[in-house]
């Protein structure tokens, strides 16, 4: 079956559930899975969607057979109804946990009510309709990681398989926006026009067409890939100007070389040195990373002194791990590290942030036994042990404190394990930063509409600098709901701007008592050192240090 039909047909897919009363939950695009009540949740005319939820369909799987899609599939149907007009949507399949259709192109727009009618029985959820709002697909079907990325004759773009600067390749996904003609036959091509802005890391690139593409709801996007941009996890996304705002997509990666050789980043791994282990079938990698953070609270209440707090938290982290050779090469940019340079993650943030967690889980592994604990010599002179995280699983192994990390040389060690040999690796590692705009970001907080310029003295001049944030809201039952990012930029320049779907992509800040639930930290990254040992085909010792505050984005 051809990659366009597979797309159509398996975006979202998961497991069955037991067949129950139909009870709608979630209604998202299947390519981003962004959640109602971010900025970039709404659902867009002419697009794919997936509902969550269960009782919704049969226990087994019904697909069409043929085009045109049909109005009711395995005893399900689907009608959206917004501003008193009710439209039926074609059926993609039926699931007793899940349901996708494709969203008519004659939806009105607005906020709405989605209704899954099952042998009789229906059930209702809300849905907001947008003229249009992307969504790319990744390659684990998350909505972060790997994108969805192919040459022009459908050979997907990977770690080893990278695109290259002025290739023109094609992006997949949904959601660029209503049709002239049927939904649920095979769409007519021409470019839909739809004002749309590709980044690739911070640059922007060419659009060369824009449109459907072999299957009902199913979108492409060819486009050049702009020079100067290179790494194995380069930030792919885009923003669509609709009539009164702005609208990001998810955000993906990337993999790009400077010749079309296999990709390497320099804050994290090269695949030109895998291909032996590679040809194998497989690849081991191990991580050791250094982390502290230091977060400021102010708060200033008229009439009362102000009040400032700031809260440490340091540690490490490593992990052993074996992934298949199509795993690693389909998200190598996201094993090893959250970002190219110059690039930036965001990712769905629910209940408390914590920092790593904008990091996907965008591979399956295999942990490896690497030894009981993992010791680490601080520049004092003492050591503190790595344990094993059980947990997590095997392969895994942390440290934590509330104190602050010392300047200095870091050594790990390993006694080895069943799996991993014996190992050392050391870092040099706490260069001062200055995060010279902090105060006027805090003061004035963060408008998202809008270019941020973040700026720096000091540092490792061969390192990086990391610039984390995240914004958050209160939803019913004072529940959470926000988004999380983090870029990487040299150290070098002394100032970084973040592309605009970043910020696009945050939910305005909540401010309860003056204290905003939004948060923008900067710090400095060392140079990642390699390190080797028995079982392993790469190892990376990695290490950060990011001190913020309490910002209100707007």
């Amino acid at each position: 079956m051809r990659l366009v039909t597979r797309l159509a047909l398996s975006l979202g897919l998961t497991a069955a559930a037991a067949m129950a009363q139909p009870a709608p939950a979630a209604v998202v695009n299947p390519a981003s899975n962004i959640p109602a009540g971010l900025p970039n949740a709404g659902i867009a005319q002419g697009s794919i969607f997936v509902v969550y939820g269960t009782g919704m369909g049969p226990g087994a799987i019904a697909q069409p057979s043929a085009l045109p899609l049909p109005p009711s599939l395995g005893g399900t149907s689907i009608s959206v109804t917004v501003n008193g007009t009710a439209v039926t949507a074609p059926m993609i399949y039926s699931l007793a946990s899940q349901v996708a259709a494709v969203l008519p192109s004659n939806t009105p727009t607005g906020t709405g009510t989605l209704t899954v009618t099952y042998n009789g029985a229906s059930g209702s959820t809300p849905i907001t309709v947008v003229q249009s709002n992307f969504g790319i697909s990744t390659v684990n079907q998350s909505g972060v990681g790997a994108g969805v990325v192919t040459t022009p004759g459908y050979q997907l773009i990977t770690g080893t398989n990278p695109a290259k600067p002025g290739d023109t390749v094609v992006l997949w996904g949904t959601g660029l926006g209503p049709i002239n003609g049927s939904d649920a036959s095979l769409p007519s091509g021409g470019d839909l026009g739809t004002p749309i802005t590709i980044y690739v890391g911070s640059a922007t690139a060419k659009v060369v067409y824009r449109g459907r593409s072999g299957a009902p709801g199913l979108d492409q996007i060819n486009f050049v890939i702009p020079s100067g941009v290179t790494g194995c996890a380069v930030s792919l996304a885009l923003v669509t100007q609709g009539a009164s705002a702005a609208t990001a997509s998810n955000t993906t990666t990337i993999p790009i070389s400077a010749d079309g050789g296999p990709c390497s980043d320099a804050n994290g791994i090269s695949l030109s040195g895998l291909t032996g282990a590679l040809s194998k079938g497989s690849v081991a990698i191990g991580t050791i990373g250094l982390f502290q953070s230091s977060s400021t609270i102010s708060i200033s209440i008229p009439g009362a002194p102000t009040f400032n707090q700031t809260v440490t938290a340091s540690g490490a982290s490593a992990s052993f791990f074996r992934y298949s050779a199509s795993q690693f090469t389909q998200n190598a940019g996201s094993i090893s590290t959250s970002a190219s340079v110059g690039s930036c993650t965001v990712t769905t943030l629910r209940g408390s942030p914590s920092a790593g967690s904008s990091i996907p889980a965008a591979a399956t592994y295999t942990g490896l036994d690497a030894g009981s604990s993992i010791s680490l010599n601080l520049p004092s002179g003492s050591a503190v042990s790595l344990t094993g995280v059980q947990a997590a699983g095997k392969g895994i192994y942390s440290w934590s404190s509330q104190a602050a990390l010392p300047a200095g040389v870091y050594k790990a060690s390993g006694p080895g394990g069943a799996d991993v040999g014996a190992f050392t690796a050391s870092l040099n590692f706490g260069q001062p930063l200055n995060w010279t705009n902090q105060s006027a970001l805090v003061a004035s907080g963060v408008n998202r509409a809008k270019p941020l310029q973040v700026t720096w003295t000091g540092g490792d001049p061969a390192g990086f600098v990391e610039i984390y944030g995240y914004s958050t809201m209160v939803t019913s039952g004072n529940n959470s709901l926000g988004a999380l990012f983090t870029c990487i930029a040299p150290a070098g320049p002394g100032s970084f701007q973040i592309p605009p779907p970043v910020l696009l992509s945050l939910p305005a800040s909540s401010v309860t008592s003056g204290i905003p639930t939004g948060f923008l930290g900067v710090g400095s990254v060392a140079t990642p050192v390699l390190f080797n040992a028995p079982g392993l085909d790469l190892g990376v010792m990695s290490a950060s240090s990011v001190a913020g505050s309490l910002v209100a984005f707007q």
